[in-house]
Formats: C-alpha cells, structure tokens, sequence
C-alpha cells in the first residue's frame, strides 16, 4: 500500500509543477532577460547622448 500512497501523492503534485515551469519560462525568465537588457542600455549611456523618451521627447 506504501508504493500507492507514493504514487497518487506523485499524480496529485505534477500539475502544480507543471504550472510552475509555464509561469517560469513564460513570465519569469523574460521579465528576467528585459531587466538585464534594460540595465545594460541604461548604463551604456554617457552624458549627452540624445534620448527619446515614451513621449516622444
């Protein structure tokens, strides 16, 4: 009855895992990636570099 138990405490937790890599490579790892990408052009500029902003200014 031990292996049972196991095995219907396996099925009852795989969807929760399941979701788990959906919210990771779909909401996670890419938000990741725009904070780093982000970061990196932030830091790249220098005084007098010439920004357009949302706006359009």
């Amino acid at each position: 009855m031990e292996g049972t138990d196991t095995m219907s405490m396996i099925n009852a937790l795989w969807p929760f895992v399941l979701m788990a890599g959906i919210f990771y490579f779909m909401l996670w790892r890419p938000q990741k990636k725009e904070q780093q990408r982000r970061k990196s052009m932030l830091g790249a500029l220098k005084k007098g570099d010439k920004v357009i902003n949302i706006g359009g200014i």
